[in-house]
């Protein structure tokens, strides 16, 4: 186009006439002159009631004003695909998409936000700050490789949460509810809550062993089971079921279908109320001479024991037909050595003593010689003006049935 000015002449036909013709000429080949628009490269910001002008297409291209504050509003969707979004505010709008290939959004704050798909770096990338949300939905969360140091919410749900490789170090939630996924850590302040399960799919179970675990199999109570199998029960009532899903009427607190072990040997408590030790079998007792022990040619011999606690409990019968053994007689062999306390000498009861030779009018009595594992055998008179004891001796062929209850 060419320039003009004041002393620009345009001819028409029409001498020293201002024409329409001169004037369409003036407009289709003005070019404004330096000076015409200020030039305004050096302001440094703008703000919303600032006015541009811009070319109308759909108008013949004519200039319009416009403030940017309307040209913000009609600018299309952003979106980021290198970069640092330091911090993204957002109090009442929705992110509909956020996509990014690289870089970190170091704080993601909303109110009442709505993020429907957050989709990191595939490759790899971390979410260095936190992602706070006081309430609203995250739909769906995903990352392959990269890091949350930090999801904090106070109420809301994250409908799925997907991380193949990734961590989030802590989830914080009041009232969230997590669908899917895996939190090497959760923090709950109110409750964390699960479906109820059953001994073959517990509601609660390790990776990889998922039918060993934790379910509740009624209203207030728990349980616990082992391949599919329940092994354990606390009801309604508070009692302990082991190897039964019921209890017994007007049972204890504890019922075991299986009975309990103790250790071979035994783990002593001081506590009066502890039961430590508890055992049950057989023996073979003996009859010895005091002066040489023998031997004895035994018919019968047989030696029972219950053990509870620090208490013993025997029954033996005895029987025989020839005996070596020399001086007085006692019974030898107990299961368990006699507490060896002064003055503490336990009774022996004597059901029956056959073919012994005691004196006329004597009775065979015993009691426990303390520090052994010996019974002590006496005869004693039966006139309560004058108890004497003997001693007993040996008897080659005789028979004695006797109990004795001691402490070890």
């Amino acid at each position: 186009m060419a320039s003009f000015s004041r002393g620009t002449s345009f001819t028409d036909g029409v001498t020293g006439d201002v024409t329409a013709a001169k004037l369409h000429a003036l407009v289709d080949s003005a070019t404004p002159v330096a000076g015409l628009v200020t030039d305004r490269t050096a302001k440094t910001s703008v703000i919303g009631t600032d006015v541009v002008l811009i070319s109308d297409s759909a108008d013949s291209n004519n200039l319009k004003k416009v403030t940017v504050t309307n040209l913000a509003n009609n600018l299309p969707t952003a979106v980021i695909t290198t970069g640092t979004v330091t911090t993204l505010n957002s109090t009442t709008g929705t992110i509909t998409g956020a996509n990014i290939t690289t870089g970190t959004i170091a704080t993601l704050t909303s109110s009442t936000a709505t993020i429907s798909t957050l989709s990191g770096n595939t490759t790899g990338g971390t979410y260095s700050g936190n992602i706070v949300a006081t309430a609203g939905t995250v739909a769906t969360l995903n990352s392959t490789t990269g890091t949350i140091t930090n999801l904090n919410s106070t109420s809301g749900t994250v409908a799925t949460l997907n991380s193949t490789t990734g961590t989030i170090a802590t989830l914080t939630s009041t009232a969230a509810t997590i669908t899917t996924g895996t939190i090497p850590t959760l923090v709950a302040t109110t409750s964390i809550t699960s479906g109820t399960g059953t001994a073959s799919a517990p509601a609660i179970c390790p990776t990889g062993d998922t039918d060993t675990g934790v379910f509740f199999p009624a209203a207030n109570q728990l349980a616990i089971s082992t391949q599919s199998t329940e092994a354990f029960r606390v009801n309604a009532s508070g009692q302990v079921l082991i190897g039964k899903n019921s209890a017994t009427a007007n049972g204890g607190d504890l019922q075991i279908s299986g009975g309990i072990t103790f250790p071979a040997s035994q783990s002593a408590k001081s506590d009066a109320n502890t039961l430590d030790d508890y055992e049950e079998g057989t023996f073979t007792p003996r009859m010895d001479g005091t002066t040489l022990a023998g031997t004895g040619t035994y018919t019968v011999q047989i030696g029972r024991y219950t053990k509870i606690g620090q208490r013993v409990m025997v029954d033996i019968v005895l029987s025989w037909s020839a005996h070596t053994g020399t001086g007085n007689m006692e019974v030898a062999n107990l299961p368990f050595t006699i507490s060896n306390t002064v003055n503490y000498n336990p009774s022996a009861t004597i059901g029956r003593a056959h073919n012994w030779a005691l004196g006329t009018g004597r009775i065979m009595v015993g009691w426990g010689d303390p520090g052994t594992t010996n019974i002590t055998l006496h005869e004693s008179t039966t006139d309560a003006a004058s108890v004497t004891t003997a001693v007993v001796a040996v008897d080659s062929a005789a028979t004695i049935f006797i109990s004795l209850n001691y402490n070890t």
